[in-house]
């Protein structure tokens, strides 16, 4: 079941968002817990998590500026991956993209993330540039894709 930020006590959804984020990314969660804290708390900031039997499993984090929809983080825990839980909440996020009248979706992906490049393609985005030595530990280039919604 999808659900929103606010369906969740802020301090424990910082914590879990953490947890799911260092387990999933290869050199851990891109944020601190204090970066999680903040950005749920920014009223530009939507959140679509994946909860099944009442344990959260994956999440989207973006931004909503003017018309424009940027993907923070995407992450799906490791014993739930490759069951199409990263798709189900892209799914969700065109559909809240349409209820927005957003125009556009970026997202910056590692360079040598194909699997996540692969999901972001099947989902409409199309590789639009590269972000030279973006990624830190370890360095590497980012790719910048784009969906267009209307």
């Amino acid at each position: 079941m999808i659900k929103d930020k606010n369906d969740f006590t802020p301090d424990i959804l910082s914590e879990t968002l953490f947890q799911i984020a260092d387990e999933s990314y290869p050199n851990g969660s891109p944020w601190s817990k204090k970066q999680w804290e903040a950005d749920l708390e920014l009223p530009h900031s939507f959140y679509f998590i994946d909860e099944q039997a009442d344990k959260v499993v994956g999440f989207l984090a973006c931004h909503l500026v003017v018309d424009e929809i940027e993907i923070m983080q995407v992450a799906v825990h490791p014993a739930q991956q490759k069951q199409g839980i990263a798709q189900q909440l892209l799914e969700q996020l065109a559909s809240f993209a349409h209820e927005k009248a957003a125009s556009s979706i970026f997202l910056e992906v590692r360079e040598s993330n194909q699997a996540a490049k692969q999901a972001y393609r099947k989902s409409g985005f199309e590789e639009i540039g590269i972000r030279k030595k973006y990624y830190h530990a370890p360095v590497e280039d980012a790719v910048l894709m784009l969906k267009k919604v209307r």
